[in-house]
């Protein structure tokens, strides 16, 4: 379940808010904030187009949630092709696929290490 904006938030001054990066973040923390700022611009957007905070969120959840499936299909592709012994298909799959994800800014699908380990000692 989504939260509900408390209708005293101020959500302007919310989404106006910058969301700061500092140098000791991690990058999966980085990767976090800046989606989180995109997330934000797009809200203020789209209710400056007259829509809701909540059904923003709804809408958003359901594109994450496709997103999230497509990674983690991409992912298991992967993973086949390792285990079929197609470390050469699995690294160009990855590379075409990781370009399409960055570009939507979606996780790159990677090549588990012990399976590519044990395919180079064969």
């Amino acid at each position: 379940m989504l939260m509900r904006m408390p209708p005293a938030e101020d959500l302007e001054a919310i989404l106006d808010k910058p969301i700061d990066i500092y140098d000791d973040d991690d990058e999966r923390v980085a990767e976090a904030k800046e989606n989180c700022a995109r997330m934000k611009e797009e809200l203020k957007q789209y209710i400056s187009e007259g829509g809701t905070a909540e059904n923003f969120l709804l809408w958003y959840h359901n594109e994450l949630s496709k997103d999230y499936e497509e990674w983690k299909s991409a992912q298991h592709h992967v993973v086949r092709l390792l285990r079929d012994g197609d470390l050469e298909g699995a690294e160009r799959y990855a590379a075409e696929k990781n370009a399409e994800l960055t570009g939507r800014g979606v996780r790159n699908v990677t090549l588990p290490e012990a399976l590519v380990e044990r395919l180079s000692e064969d």
